[in-house]
């Protein structure tokens, strides 16, 4: 028999057999053994996006990186990854990163556009245009995706191409932040 205390730690308490204790023992390791506690991932990719809201990004891409080792098809954690890589210079991994968001859920038209964007600031503008035609199809208003499709279609000298995708964006979106440099470019 063990003796368990019990309260504040004052002796006494009961007595428990040694059974119990070692079944006790046993089902919090096979318990843990089984797998994260349901929502740990959850709760360490947001901590991530609280820490990437303050501008903590090497912080928060290893809570990303740690909510992926729990839950592998977390697609929203290898985005927000992706984000965090972009932040801090590493094109190339967020490139790997939002590619793997988007083979996990290929409607996730957010990570389809930040691939995009990412894969210009590689130089890679037919991907790019690849991954914006995508994030338009998905979502086919969508204000961002419109802007940078003009912007891809530009950097390739699709000139008629850019000038239509940015006259979609001013008159569904005329209010939309990109607006006074898209006129810049139309004549």
């Amino acid at each position: 028999m063990i003796r368990v205390a019990r309260g504040s730690g004052r002796p006494g308490g009961r007595i428990v057999p040694v059974a119990v204790v070692l079944a006790v023992v046993l089902w919090m390791t096979v318990s843990r053994a089984a797998g994260p506690e349901p929502g740990e991932a959850e709760m360490l990719s947001n901590r991530g996006a609280v820490l990437a809201r303050e501008g903590r990004y090497e912080e928060a891409a290893q809570a990303f990186r740690r909510a992926i080792r729990l839950a592998p098809d977390f697609a929203v954690a290898y985005f927000n990854l992706g984000l965090a890589e972009r932040m801090l210079g590493d094109q190339e991994s967020a490139r790997r990163t939002l590619e793997t968001a988007v083979r996990i859920r290929p409607d996730y038209s957010a990570a389809w556009l930040q691939l995009g964007r990412t894969l210009l600031t590689l130089e890679r503008v037919d991907e790019g245009l690849q991954a914006f035609q995508v994030a338009l199809g998905l979502t086919p208003r969508d204000p961002e995706a419109l802007y940078w499709l003009g912007v891809a279609s530009w950097r390739m000298r699709a000139w008629s191409s850019a000038a239509t995708y940015w006259e979609s964006l001013l008159q569904q979106h005329p209010d939309h932040g990109s607006a006074p440099k898209v006129w810049e470019y139309l004549p």
